[in-house]
């Protein structure tokens, strides 16, 4: 079976709120590839396209909700916790918001900590100046946004003018459907960089931890 293929018949199994289908199509793909593969390869690609048909109108609030809650939940029994000596520094911080769709949080969180970094886990719903003084508190020094709505991926750019209005620049990593599906919009919204997937996420860390070390 081809992936395109895994991910139509995952989609349909997750969109009909077939909970036991749903995870032994997970169970069966684990033998064939990695966690990872499985997440970054099916799961983020099908909840990018039950996002896009939101947007259209073609797929209900409620089932964003399920699916999305659901997949949440397969992640997290695919991605066990790791017992590593977390890195003080550069700290990080990872939210959503104004949503409360955390599958792409969870799954970049959980990929940074994975590789060592200690993560400020702010959760899902949160207003921007919420957010940014929360930041600003925890002297965060990469923040990393989700998003799996446009709406709430449009609020990013109020997060960044909060920041500045109190002198705290840093940079900000976003990702989530929002901007696949528009390649320039991480730019419209003030962000530093764009992650497709938690490879980048961890990827573009790394890169600004470099730079704030040749700087600091």
């Amino acid at each position: 079976m081809t992936k395109n293929r895994m991910i139509e018949e995952f989609k349909i199994a997750l969109l009909s709120m077939n909970h036991l289908y749903s995870r032994e199509l997970l169970q069966g793909w684990v033998r064939q590839f990695t966690a990872m593969e499985v997440i970054e390869e099916l799961i983020v690609p099908v909840m990018h396209e039950i996002g896009i048909g939101f947007e259209e109108g073609e797929v209900a609030l409620s089932q964003v909700y399920m699916t999305s809650r659901l997949c949440e939940e397969l992640v997290q029994e695919l991605l066990p916790v790791a017992k590593v000596e977390y890195k003080k520094e550069p700290r990080l911080g990872i939210a959503v918001i104004a949503d409360q769709h955390l599958l792409g949080k969870r799954i970049v969180a959980a990929t940074l900590r994975g590789a060592g970094y200690y993560v400020h886990d702010y959760g899902g719903g949160l207003l921007p100046e919420e957010l940014a003084q929360k930041v600003m508190d925890d002297r965060i020094d990469i923040l990393l946004l989700s998003s799996l709505m446009l709406h709430s991926a449009l609020r990013i750019k109020e997060v960044k003018a909060e920041l500045l209005r109190m002198n705290y620049s840093i940079p900000i990593v976003v990702g989530g459907a929002p901007f696949t599906f528009d390649s320039l919009l991480w730019q419209k919204v003030g962000a530093d960089s764009m992650a497709k997937t938690a490879s980048d996420a961890l990827m573009l860390v790394k890169k600004w931890e470099k730079e704030m070390s040749m700087h600091g």
